[in-house]
């Protein structure tokens, strides 16, 4: 006996060293090894179960936290026992030490049910996560990340409410950066962009050297309108972590709202340089391009995000653009095409339409346009782009009734009272035409 108690010992020392490492495989060979010899070793299943959450083997370690649930309780009584008979027999001491031991019990149990509850919020079983997340907190009430997760599982179900009431709850049992920063993040999810840079302005005070916070406030500020804000917090981000293509693309996109167009391409391509395989940032240069008047060089950006997405609508629509902007018509029908066979809008076939009118094919314009009105029959532009269609096919009536169409859509519509007057002129409706 005392031989595999040393065996034991030796597999629990190696394993929880392995585990302190982050060598989790190992690990868990040497706790199974404990538990091959001694079964009924709750700590144990507790570890090897914490190794697999950590090497995201779910279900394994769900199996090994129910085990150590079993467990504890009866190790706990046993130990309670235990100190009442020492303490009965004058040994305080060892008493003490029961009731530390004791204490680690129970912090262990809590901790079980936490780490459970995150492996089934992991396999998206919310209601039992919540459910592990409770029990950990009626053993240990001031549990904080028992708090956190628990909101975490709550926006799992689609209940804000209840998770931001879990995120105050946690400010205030630990009034922290990072639990202001996790509050402020589902305040930004659910539209509440005051409240979200109020916490995010928290986390800093509490932690005035946490990078996330300041990107995460910079995006809030821009989406709050307030971009010079914005490029202030983002510029620090940048400062603290020169390494993050993220930050980069951010501050790429709000010196695009500042009309910062260089400042915009620069960061841009270093976002580029610092993360090669990120499609947006493609799409961003290349519709930057465009708007300073390369759209060859957009060319190239639009054809990259497609390789590294081809299922992009963006990509072949805004290369497209590119092809159209270049006079590569046929080119352009085909990115058109390809957007209308991913799906199909309004919007895009008025585009291939136009493009179809620019190679003089009237048909195929004419049956874009048809579609785009079929998918969206309020669209003025769509009942003027056919008027204008149709001018040029000299059917002066069918123009007419389209333009009058694009009116009753769209009352502002200076060009199409011009056309539909021009329209009245061909047909000799001088008083009309006037009108």
């Amino acid at each position: 006996m005392a031989n595999i108690n040393k065996i034991v010992e030796t597999y629990r020392g190696r394993g929880l060293s392995k585990a302190e490492k982050g060598d989790y495989a190992g690990a868990i060979d040497d706790f199974t090894q404990v538990l091959r010899l001694d079964p009924s070793d709750a700590a144990i299943y507790y570890n090897r179960g914490l190794c697999y959450l950590f090497t995201f083997q779910f279900d394994r370690a769900i199996d090994d936290f129910d085990e150590s649930l079993r467990q504890f309780p009866v190790y706990a009584v046993a130990i309670q026992n235990q100190s009442i008979a020492r303490a009965n027999l004058g040994d305080f001491d060892g008493a003490m030490q029961d009731y530390d031991e004791l204490s680690v019990i129970t912090r262990l149990q809590a901790e079980a049910h936490f780490n459970r509850g995150i492996a089934r919020g992991e396999q998206r079983n919310y209601d039992a996560a919540i459910q592990d997340f409770n029990e950990a907190l009626r053993i240990q009430p001031k549990m904080v990340e028992a708090v956190l997760s628990r909101g975490s599982a709550h926006l799992g179900k689609g209940m804000p409410d209840k998770a931001l009431a879990d995120f105050s709850e946690a400010i205030q049992i630990d009034p922290s950066s990072q639990t202001y920063y996790v509050r402020a993040i589902t305040r930004m999810d659910i539209g509440d962009i005051e409240g979200a840079i109020d916490d995010f302005t928290q986390s800093l005070q509490h932690n005035p050297d946490f990078p996330g916070a300041y990107y995460s406030r910079g995006v809030a500020w821009g989406d709050y309108g307030e971009t010079d804000k914005a490029l202030a917090d983002l510029n620090e981000f940048v400062q603290r972590e020169p390494e993050d293509p993220f930050g980069y693309y951010t501050r790429g996109m709000i010196r695009a709202d500042l009309f910062d167009i260089q400042g915009a391409l620069a960061d841009f391509s270093e976002s580029i340089r610092l993360e090669a395989r990120f499609p947006p940032i493609y799409n961003e240069r290349g519709t930057l391009y465009m708007e300073v008047g390369r759209p060859d060089l957009a060319l190239g950006d639009f054809t990259q995000a497609i390789e590294l997405d081809p299922d992009s609508e963006e990509g072949f629509f805004n290369r497209g653009l590119a092809h159209l902007d270049m006079d590569n018509l046929p080119a352009a029908i085909a990115d058109f095409t390809t957007v209308i066979e991913k799906s199909p809008t309004a919007e895009i076939y008025l585009q291939r339409s136009f493009t179809y009118a620019r190679l003089e094919d009237w048909e195929n314009a004419i049956a874009d346009v048809n579609r785009a009105i079929a998918l969206e029959p309020q669209l003025a532009g769509a009942y003027h782009a056919r008027g204008l269609l149709r001018m040029d096919r000299e059917e002066y009536q069918a123009a007419i009734e389209d333009f009058s169409k694009t009116i009753a859509l769209d009352i502002e519509n200076v060009d199409a009272y011009n056309e539909r007057a021009f329209a009245y002129f061909q047909l000799d409706d001088m008083q009309k035409a006037i009108q």
